[in-house]
């Protein structure tokens, strides 16, 4: 069984990034070439929204360095709670009403 599970494509780069490679330049479209001092210069082409699976982030360790340690610094982001439309009733909005001169 793979240790990798699956992880989107954002999240990869930033854990690259934060592990020292940096965006050499930006080819068409979702391609950027990444360098480390040490590395050969990896190309990462991936849209960030994609799901990345356990057998393609293998792949990309083996070429980057990247542990599954690495991407677990950058969990998940919670949705926030919406507030209640009562929250904003107290707020002071100029409102029309039928007793106003109209211009």
């Amino acid at each position: 069984m793979s240790t990798w599970g699956t992880a989107k494509a954002r999240t990869v780069l930033r854990a690259l990034l934060k592990a020292g490679w940096t965006i050499k330049r930006e080819a068409a479209g979702s391609h950027k070439i990444l360098s480390l001092t040490g590395w050969p210069d990896y190309v990462f082409a991936f849209h960030e929204g994609t799901e990345i699976g356990p057998a393609m982030l293998a792949r990309i360790a083996k070429h980057t360095g990247l542990k599954p340690s690495d991407l677990q610094v950058f969990p998940a982001a919670k949705k926030t709670k919406r507030q209640p439309a009562s929250q904003f009733s107290t707020l002071n909005f100029p409102c029309h009403s039928s007793n106003t001169a109209t211009h």
